[in-house]
C-alpha cells in the first residue's frame, strides 16, 4: 500500500480503529500490511534480511495514533508544528462537523520574498486524530 493509498483509507474513516493504527505502523516500517488478526497486524516485510516473509507486530507495539491526538503528534516532522481545530457545516438543514489537521514547516532557510515561509499541509477527517495524523503523513510526503 503507498502513501496516497493509506491516506486515502484514513479519509474515509469515520472513526479511528486498531487496524487503521497497524496499517500506518506497517507503512512507517517499509512493510506491507495484510490483515489484522486481534492480536497485531500481520505483515509481509519489505526489506532487509526478512523480506518478504510474512511478519507480525504485536498490538502493544502499536501506537493508537487513530484515536489519541497526542501520539498523533509523535508523526509530525521534526521542525515541525502540528494543530487541529473543528470545521463547521452552516447548513441548517445538514449540520456536521469536521475535522482539519494543519503541519506547519517552517521555510526559513530557502525563504525568500517570492516564496512562502511555511509549507501548510492540510486535511479533514471525522476525528481531530485523524484529521492530524493524515496532515503528519502527507507532510511526510512532502518533504520526500
Amino acid at each position: 500500500m503507498t502513501a496516497l493509498d493509506l491516506i486515502a483509507r484514513l479519509e474515509a474513516a469515520t472513526e479511528g480503529s486498531r487496524e487503521l493504527d497497524g496499517r500506518i505502523e506497517a507503512h512507517l516500517r517499509g512493510d506491507q500490511f495484510i490483515k489484522w488478526d486481534g492480536a497485531g497486524a500481520v505483515i509481509r516485510h519489505g526489506s532487509g534480511t526478512w523480506n518478504g516473509s510474512i511478519g507480525h507486530i504485536a498490538r502493544n507495539d502499536i501506537r493508537s495514533r487513530t484515536t489519541s491526538i497526542d501520539i498523533a503528534m509523535t508523526l509530525v516532522p521534526e521542525g515541525s508544528y502540528g494543530r487541529v481545530t473543528p470545521w463547521f457545516s452552516n447548513d441548517p438543514d445538514n449540520r456536521w462537523v469536521k475535522w482539519d489537521g494543519c503541519v506547519l514547516t517552517p521555510l526559513w532557510e530557502k525563504w525568500t520574498p517570492f516564496e512562502d515561509w511555511f509549507l501548510d499541509v492540510e486535511a479533514r477527517a471525522a476525528t481531530p486524530a485523524l484529521a492530524l495524523t493524515i496532515a503528519a503523513l502527507k507532510a511526510r510526503e512532502a518533504a520526500r
